[in-house]
């Protein structure tokens, strides 16, 4: 894993097509001015929690001994309207009630559903 530190508050930016052969994810950001990759080291068991907004992701994973393993858990504020259509998992609230929530049939170009609506 591997994280451009403070970019927690820039401005969101629409991906582009990444090169397959230098990363794990389908889609990739510039790099923000005077921004650097640093890799993330954790030992088993450590936990890393970051806004989403960072600037993260990883290398393609090389090994051919062991797969990547990962636990990913999203927290959406009870005012949300909408979810991403691609979310196929239940939402619940504080009381571990299931929160139903309608479907962002499609994200857009940029992640927005309608012109000039914030991710």
């Amino acid at each position: 894993l591997v994280i451009v530190p403070r970019t927690q508050n820039l401005d969101i930016e629409c991906p582009h097509e990444a090169d397959p052969a230098l990363s794990y994810f389908r889609d990739e950001v510039n790099l923000p001015e005077g921004g650097r990759i640093v890799p993330v080291d954790m030992e088993a068991g450590d936990v890393l929690f970051f806004n989403g907004s960072t600037i993260h992701g990883s290398y393609p994973n090389r090994s051919a001994e062991r797969f990547r393993r990962s636990f990913i858990c999203h927290y959406v504020g009870s005012s949300t309207l909408r979810i991403g259509y691609h979310i196929h998992d239940d939402l619940y609230n504080g009381q571990g009630e299931v929160v139903n929530r309608a479907k962002t049939e499609s994200p857009g170009a940029c992640g927005n559903e309608f012109e000039g609506a914030p991710h």
